[in-house]
């Protein structure tokens, strides 16, 4: 294992550990060699530190990613339960239209034909 008095380049450092390379891209200065990896991440217990930080970080955002999905699926199933109860407000309306239309039709046929 890579120790930290261990001396080695960022080319090695790039390719013995591709995936901290991606977290922590090494500095732009770093063409040279370097002496551990102190001395370019700060101590390992840092790093761990800034790890676990960002671990948790990412699973409070995907947390209330979850949160904010759950309230915009409850949303539409609102606004469906509104359309449902519009669509039977209208019907009763029609209903009540057409009976007043048929009332006010028989009554006209029954003045006019006294």
């Amino acid at each position: 294992m890579w120790g930290a008095s261990q001396e080695t380049s960022p080319a090695e450092f790039a390719v013995n550990f591709p995936l901290l390379t991606l977290l922590y891209p090494l500095p732009e200065d770093s063409d040279g060699r370097f002496e551990g990896f102190s001395e370019v991440f700060g101590s390992p217990e840092d790093l761990q530190a800034k790890t676990l930080d960002a671990v948790l970080q990412a699973r409070e955002r995907q947390a209330q990613a979850d949160r904010n999905a759950a309230h915009k699926v409850s949303v539409p199933s609102n606004t469906e339960s509104l359309a449902r109860y519009q669509a039977a407000l209208d019907n009763e309306w029609y209903k009540a239209m057409r009976a007043f239309r048929e009332a006010r039709q028989y009554r006209l046929r029954t003045v006019v034909s006294e």
